[in-house]
């Protein structure tokens, strides 16, 4: 009788745990020169990871044999990366392209915030630009929203400045995804192989 209990009540702690969501917060900020991105996973509200980058130079930091130094959770850690990791990144993504809309067609959309402000030294190329960054902001959001579901108003916005050449972006997304969908959609992929 024991064993059948403590059966039961592993596979209600299971079931629970597949039923459980997974919070990811997402914030990319640039000002000037300065890139900050930040990456936090939380689950059960109270379990939380933190991961801090602090992007200066993208397009170096992306050459061969780089190592990111990231502070996790108040400690400094050097992760390697490089162009081959990126690219057998894209080559997994396409090969599992299935798996993928499965998962973001489960993630739900809590917050997405899109603010851009620039400015070039030419106001009628500024107006330009301002067109052009709402048509794409438009066309992403679209796809976002095709793919995903929406829980929220997006705050999307163009800010041109016509008065001096300079470039802000802030992104801040939080979406959430049940644990079964990923363990569901993993199944999937090897299914696939």
């Amino acid at each position: 009788m024991i064993i059948i209990l403590v059966i039961i009540g592993i596979l209600m702690i299971f079931g629970l745990i597949l039923l459980s969501s997974v919070q990811l917060r997402c914030r990319y900020e640039r000002r000037g020169d300065d890139d900050q991105l930040s990456l936090q996973i939380t689950w059960l509200r109270y379990l939380t990871y933190t991961l801090d980058i602090p992007l200066v130079d993208l397009k170096a930091r992306l050459q061969k044999d780089t190592v990111l130094r990231a502070e996790v959770e108040g400690e400094r850690k050097d992760l390697p990366l490089s162009l081959d990791m990126l690219e057998t990144g894209l080559e997994r993504l396409i090969r599992f392209h299935a798996t993928l809309k499965y998962v973001t067609a489960q993630t739900r959309i809590k917050k997405l915030e899109w603010v851009s402000e620039f400015g070039l030294a030419n106001a009628s190329s500024t107006g330009l630009l301002t067109g052009l960054a709402w048509s794409v902001k438009g066309i992403v959001l679209s796809a976002v929203s095709a793919y995903s579901r929406l829980e929220t108003t997006p705050c999307i916005s163009v800010r041109p400045n016509f008065q001096k050449p300079l470039f802000h972006t802030l992104v801040d997304c939080i979406f959430s995804i049940r644990i079964g969908h990923i363990m569901l959609g993993g199944l999937k992929s090897v299914r696939l192989r």
